[in-house]
């Protein structure tokens, strides 16, 4: 049996606790017993064994190579002071990383100094550069993005995001400038991203069906 470790890295805070567990509730995962969260000085990590779900391996053909590996998620949580020890550890070893970014306004600085934290650590860890490794942003909680900026009734957009109760909704061209913007301000190298919602489920099926795309592409190049 394979086990594959999947990193959820990103600003404290971000909801990656939060989008295993919504993996979990729609039926993608299923949990696998594991220890209690441990704590190091300021800070929880988690280290969550699962596999994919009899539903979903019966449904889709596609991840069926997938079907005798064990998924180790590990993530840390708190504000987190010992963050640059914790990263070290989560990166060790790790065949694919979900990058969970606060997508609401007033956020982007965190987010920059916890990507250039992977940037610097990642190296240590990995002999192929960061550019070729399984890695998806998510921008996660864009319910939440609305809520601060300034109100308007400008719904020209293409884009969807969901409300605080899981309903979808046009965004109005503010929202869509300001997140399309914030793609561009963190992901200058074009990493594959998703706009997400872990707390209303919303795209994260898709960012972790995305990730796994990665990872089969990345396995049978190496």
């Amino acid at each position: 049996m394979r086990i594959l470790k999947i990193s959820l890295l990103g600003m404290p805070y971000s909801g990656k606790k939060t989008a295993y567990f919504k993996l979990v509730e729609l039926g993608i995962l299923e949990n696998l017993p594991s220890n209690p969260p441990l704590r190091f000085l300021d800070s929880q990590f988690y280290f969550q064994p699962a596999r994919l779900s009899d539903f979903l391996m019966h449904k889709t053909e596609k991840w069926k190579t997938f079907y005798d590996h064990v998924f180790l998620f590990s993530w840390y949580s708190g504000p987190s002071f010992s963050a640059t020890l914790l990263e070290e550890l989560l990166l060790r070893d790790c065949q694919g990383i979900l990058f969970f970014a606060h997508a609401a306004p007033g956020f982007l600085s965190a987010n920059q100094k916890a990507w250039k934290r992977l940037e610097q650590h990642f190296p240590r860890f990995h002999s192929c550069p960061l550019s070729r490794f399984p890695l998806v942003i998510c921008y996660n909680q864009i319910d939440e993005v609305g809520k601060k900026l300034p109100s308007t009734e400008d719904i020209d957009s293409e884009m969807y995001v969901p409300t605080e109760k899981g309903a979808l909704r046009r965004a109005n061209r503010l929202e869509e400038k300001f997140l399309r913007g914030l793609n561009e301000k963190l992901n200058p190298q074009g990493f594959p991203y998703v706009f997400t919602s872990a707390k209303t489920g919303y795209q994260i099926n898709k960012a972790f069906f995305l990730l796994l795309d990665q990872i089969q592409r990345f396995l049978r190049l190496s």
